[in-house]
């Protein structure tokens, strides 16, 4: 039972890590999504691969947040 009770410890924390981790990828999402519509720039680019240089608006910020993230 002890084994039983500390394995739900141990994924209770897990899954709270994953929630949180979400939630701050949502926010960031939000805040570009919000950037781009206030500036009327356009979100895509000439394709939606992520990565290449002609992404667009959306995916180019998107690459980037990961770079300067603290996540």
């Amino acid at each position: 039972m002890k084994t039983y009770v500390s394995r739900g410890k141990t994924f209770g924390k897990q899954y709270l890590k994953g929630v949180l981790y979400w939630e701050q990828i949502s926010h960031r999402a939000i805040s570009i999504f919000t950037f781009l519509g206030k500036r009327g720039l356009g979100f895509r680019g000439s394709n939606e691969i992520v990565g290449s240089n002609d992404n667009g608006n959306f995916l180019g910020l998107l690459d980037l947040v990961p770079e300067y993230s603290l996540l």
